[in-house]
């Protein structure tokens, strides 16, 4: 398995200020924001500008500004905002989703790299001296299919216990009563 830096590999795109728009319509894209990283069920949109930088379903996108700085996710599409960044590649080596679960994994490092005092940021270069290993694809879209299966175990194992813990609510509700009342 070689090992790659991240700027070998990569482009790094920061995003631009975005003006929103209220409702979709014709000439308009989504607009991402740092909040889509983690939660992708709450599109926003804008209207589609020269100038604006737009990540595609196999760029990478990385918080670059503000608390969220580290937050990783690929696989959505549209204009990004300027706390945000894209990573491209035209590297056939590469499968997104293994770089993505690998530079997910990165976070702490990220944030321990970031610079400024009160609004962190990440560090360009931290970030571009980043070795990635990198096996053969078919081991990369081996290792992100076993990592996602994970996830959903854990994910269900969550509202498991999300449900026993209502389960326990409701039980001794029924046997104690309400004790705030």
């Amino acid at each position: 398995m070689k090992l790659i830096k991240l700027k070998d590999a990569f482009k790094i795109r920061k995003g631009k200020k975005v003006e929103p728009v209220k409702v979709p319509g014709e000439n308009t894209v989504r607009y991402i924001q740092i909040e889509d990283l983690r939660d992708n069920h709450n599109p926003k949109f804008c209207q589609m500008q020269e100038g604006y930088i737009y990540a595609k379903k196999d760029n990478i996108i990385i918080a670059w500004d503000g608390a969220n700085a580290g937050t990783v996710s690929y696989g959505i599409e549209g204009v990004i905002g300027s706390t945000l960044a894209v990573l491209e590649t035209d590297l056939e080596e590469i499968y997104t989703p293994y770089i993505g679960k690998f530079l997910q994994s990165k976070f702490q490092y990220l944030r321990n790299t970031s610079t400024g005092a009160t609004i962190p940021h990440i560090s360009r270069k931290a970030l571009e001296n980043l070795e990635i290993p990198l096996p053969e694809v078919e081991k990369q879209k081996l290792i992100s299919k076993t990592l996602d299966q994970a996830q959903e175990l854990i994910d269900k194992r969550k509202s498991q216990i999300e449900a026993l813990d209502q389960l326990t609510q409701s039980v001794f509700l029924e046997m104690f009563g309400d004790q705030a009342a």
